[in-house]
């Protein structure tokens, strides 16, 4: 492997907001970036903008890094239909939203010498697509790595490298069933309750009239892919329904402390989320 990690080609399969922003930014650091989407014109728009130096899986073979911005069903099926086609000692990695035994299918579809880092960057915006895009969106993130009994330490430490030239400000890594319980609470549940303000029987077309940053900030991550997240939610189910349950305690606590005109309740409900979400910030 390369000392040098902006010499290496990458290839990143799936070029939509994830994939597209992987590209721009890896091409901005000075690296050869190869793209694969199932949708030819997205590739062709990627290289019109740049943000590729060549597409289509002819040159998958040309990258000592894959990444693969794409759901774990699909990463699946590449991996199992070009598993010969990767370049001797490639690592892989992912960017999937839930592992739930992801890399270890996808591991027992490898050849010896190929090693796949499971990983997901905390990283996005809202809406969905390449146009959506943005080299930006790694800025001071947190990147999760997941890794196996199988992952090489080189393999690993590429990956990390990755994850710090993209603009990462904290790596952890930890279990599959980590990721997913931890994800289900500080990534699903804020979606799960941005999609329920705006499906709310309160909704009414003039409603940006009387929104403040308030609404605005609540509301921001509403507008997302609705496929993929209800894949991200089906997968991650019984973690998912946990959190739904959690949520809705609170929501009955503070329900009940309105309904009861408990001021004491209520500000001690209010007292402890700003307490928490301050040791968020500041530690």
């Amino acid at each position: 492997m390369e000392d040098n990690f902006t010499n290496l080609t990458a290839a990143v399969v799936g070029l939509g907001l994830m994939g597209g922003s992987y590209a721009k930014r890896l091409t901005a650091l000075g690296m050869r970036v190869v793209g694969i989407d199932r949708t030819k014109a997205v590739e062709a728009q990627a290289l019109a903008d740049g943000a590729i130096a060549a597409a289509g899986t002819a040159h998958l073979g040309e990258a000592a890094l894959v990444i693969f911005a794409t759901p774990e069903r699909v990463t699946e099926e590449f991996v199992r239909a070009h598993r010969d086609a990767f370049r001797p000692g490639a690592v892989l990695t992912d960017a999937a939203g839930v592992k739930d035994g992801g890399a270890a299918r996808i591991e027992a579809l490898l050849r010896e010498d190929l090693d796949f880092v499971s990983a997901h960057p905390m990283a996005g915006r809202e809406g969905a697509g390449y146009g959506r895009s943005s080299p930006e969106i790694f800025q001071g993130c947190s990147y999760i790595l997941v890794p196996s009994a199988r992952n090489r330490p080189g393999a690993l430490a590429l990956v990390r490298r990755m994850a710090e030239a993209l603009g990462a400000a904290h790596i952890e890594e930890v279990t599959a069933e980590e990721h997913d319980a931890i994800l289900a609470y500080t990534s699903g549940l804020p979606h799960a309750a941005a999609a329920a303000v705006m499906a709310s029987d309160s909704w009414r077309e003039d409603a940006g009239h009387f929104a403040a940053g308030g609404f605005r900030d609540v509301t921001r991550i509403a507008d997302i892919n609705a496929a993929l997240w209800t894949g991200l939610f089906l997968e991650n189910r019984a973690n998912m329904l946990r959190e739904l349950d959690r949520y809705m305690a609170a929501l009955e606590r503070l329900r009940r402390a309105l309904d009861k005109k408990d001021a004491a309740a209520l500000q001690d409900f209010f007292t402890l989320a700003g307490e928490r979400k301050r040791r968020l910030i500041y530690g």
